[in-house]
């Protein structure tokens, strides 16, 4: 899946993006619609990463992570 920066509204001021990154049991199939899911900038402020998680067999916490803020500065 193609990695999708951060594109915040214009006018909302600073955003916060986190990574996190968990063990996982095995290779997760990334269907077309499983793609599809996220790539829809519709849901990515719903995503929840415990679900996606739990649904994927990760480990229970994290074992690395990391986050930045960033703005639009389009005029």
């Amino acid at each position: 899946m193609p990695y999708r920066g951060a594109h915040p509204p214009k006018g909302s001021g600073f955003h916060r993006y986190v990574f996190m990154v968990f063990k996982q049991a095995g290779q997760i199939e990334l269907t077309k619609e499983l793609q599809a899911k996220f790539l829809l900038e519709t849901n990515r402020p719903k995503f929840e990463i415990r679900n996606f998680a739990a649904e994927h067999n990760f480990s229970p916490r994290p074992v690395a992570g990391n986050f930045y803020r960033a703005q639009n500065t389009d005029s």
